[in-house]
Parts: C-alpha cells; structure tokens; sequence
C-alpha cells in the first residue's frame, strides 16, 4: 500500500527532524569551551614552558614547570598547549572540535613571579604518547599547594612535540607490554631525560633557589610511572616515587629502598586476564621486594585514561568512552581524589 504524498512527506519531515535533532544535541555537547577544574590550594599557580637542549645527550626537551606563584599576581592565563604545538596536539579529539580542546581554559597565570621561599619538586612524567599538559588538572592542583611540578615532554615518545624555534618531532615509539624486557633502553632515555631536567633546574636562576632539594620526587602514569619507579633507583636525588596505572617495562625492579605508592585503574579486559595477572603479580614483587615501603592503591572503577585530563572532557557521544579509556565515574572528582592521594604521598618527603 502506497502512502498518500502528504502522509510520505509527513513522515520524512518527522524523520529529518529527528536526526537533525540528534545532531544538534551531540553538537552542543561537544562544541562548547572546555574549562578544567580550579586548583583548589591557597597559592595561584604559575607555569613556564623551558626549552632545554643537553650538549653531551644532543637531544632537546620541552618542559612544562607549573609552581605556586605570588600572592597577589596577575596576569593572562596560560595556553593549554601553546600555539603550532597547540594546533597539532589538539588532532586526534574527533568529534570534539580540535579548536575546543586547544583553546582549553586553565588557571595557571604565564611566567608568573614564583612564591618566596623554597618548594617540593615534583617530576610529572606522561604516558606513551602524551605531553605534560595532558595532565594539567594534577599538576595545577598540586602547584596550589605549594609544589613545583615540572612536566618533562618525551622527544620521540609523545605525539608530537614543537619546540620554540619551530621544529617538529612526531612521535615513534611505543609499547610492547608481552615483551616488556626490549624498552629498557627507552626506559633510561626517559629517566636520562628526568637527570638532565634535574640538573638544568639546579642551574636555573629561576628555580634554583626555590627548590627544597631534600623534598624530591616523581611520579608518572602508565609508560610515565613506569620509567618513574625505575628512576627511584637510578637518581639519588629522587627520595620517593608514584606510579599512576603503570604496567612494569623494562628490566625487573627490586630491591627499592625508597617509598613507592602504586596506583592502579580497571583491570585489562577479560581476553587479556592472564596478561592482567602477570603485570599484578609484577607489582606485588616490586612491592615486596622493597624496603622503603610500598603501597598498593585500587581503583576498579577508573579508566586508564581517567587519570588525565581526558577524564573532564565533554562525551564523544556516540563513540562510547569505553573506546578512549574512559569510564563514566565523575572525572573532575576523580583527579581531585588522585591530586589528594599524591599530596598525602608527598607532604612525607
């Protein structure tokens, strides 16, 4: 049976609708600013970004410093990620608008005068892929609270880096983690790089009189906590270390006799149990094996990416969040929960 023409073009009218419908909500639950959470400290928060080139390593860092700044200090904010880099960082959001991510509000003030007096370090090292900025929401939570945070950009390992002069350096690494034995020589490139930043703070007139060099430490997420465990054992200067939902890579660790806090996110999926089993029963020996003590920290209901700022992104509806290594527990909560965890774990310093 035929509908009539008026009944064939009701309902055509009715479906377009419906799917510009569609449409017009996931558009505006996409396309609108992203801001991420105020750092909830008593100081303002500074940042800097430092381009260093080592001469006997021949390889260039871009860093991130965030730090508690002076009372009373205005100024803009910073750039989530700053211009060119800005615009090739952002690729990769789809559906979220690339202008939106870049254009990120955070509340750090641009080369902010640094509070009087002297601060924790505290060495940020991202995942395979990422860039400090990708962790923002922590670091400027814990600058709030009186830390320097330095941010250290992997060359060759994030995505892609832009230094100040303008040359680009995409990403080629990456992870194996059934043979996790082969990235040990990237594992001390990483650490090489947290030494090298190290020193150059040391020699800062910026910074060098501001650090408490007694009160040192890392922390880093998946790759990122990965190499940070192995950096307790290769930098003295370091006094304790997290790990944020990092498999081990490299050589096996033992024997830490520095403080150790383990964090770990949801579980691989099931076809992945037994590679699940592996890297826990890892950790447990590095725990075990330590004599500085070691805390386990579990959080079932949090994504591997939920410990960035990825976790206070807007839906990518209708990808599920799932595909980007998020759950739906409360990000913006989450990090504050993480933020807090890592001050507890450092104010012992």
């Amino acid at each position: 049976m035929t509908l009539p023409t008026s009944a064939a073009f009701l309902t055509l009218a009715v479906t377009l609708a419906g799917v510009l419908g569609i449409a017009g909500v996931r558009y505006y639950r996409i396309d609108r600013p992203i801001v991420l959470p105020k750092p909830r400290g008593p100081y303002l928060v500074g940042r800097v970004l430092l381009d260093w080139t080592g001469d006997r390593r021949h390889r260039e860092l871009m860093t991130f410093v965030w730090y508690p700044a002076a009372p009373g200090t205005v100024g803009p904010s910073a750039e989530y990620v700053p211009g060119r880099w800005g615009e090739l960082a952002a690729k990769g959001g789809f559906p979220i608008p690339a202008r939106r991510i870049r254009e990120t509000k955070v509340s750090a003030i641009e080369h902010a005068a640094l509070l009087a007096g002297r601060h924790p370090l505290l060495i940020l090292s991202p995942a395979m892929g990422s860039i400090p900025a990708d962790y923002s929401t922590l670091a400027e939570d814990l600058a709030s609270y009186g830390y320097i945070v330095v941010g250290v950009t992997p060359t060759g390992s994030a995505r892609v880096v832009v230094f100040s002069g303008g040359r680009i350096v995409t990403g080629q690494d990456g992870v194996d983690l059934d043979h996790r034995d082969l990235a040990q020589p990237l594992v001390e490139r990483w650490v090489g790089d947290f030494t090298y930043v190290l020193d150059r703070l040391a020699a800062d007139s910026m910074f060098q009189q501001h650090v408490d060099w007694n009160r040192v430490g890392v922390f880093g997420h998946s790759f990122g906590g990965a190499a940070a465990m192995h950096a307790l054992l290769m930098d003295s200067r370091l006094k304790r270390g997290a790990n944020l939902d990092g498999a081990p890579q490299g050589t096996e660790i033992t024997g830490l006799t520095k403080p150790l806090l383990l964090v770990n996110g949801e579980p691989l999926p099931p076809s992945q149990k037994a590679l699940n089993g592996k890297i826990l029963d890892e950790l447990k020996r590095i725990c075990n094996s330590g004599s500085g003590g070691c805390r386990i920290q579990d959080y079932p209901e949090a994504g591997h990416m939920n410990f960035s700022d990825a976790a206070v992104w807007p839906s990518r509806f209708p990808i599920p969040r799932s595909h980007f290594g998020l759950t739906g527990i409360d990000g913006p909560a989450f990090l504050r929960k993480i933020s807090d965890l890592l001050r507890g774990f450092f104010d012992e310093m």
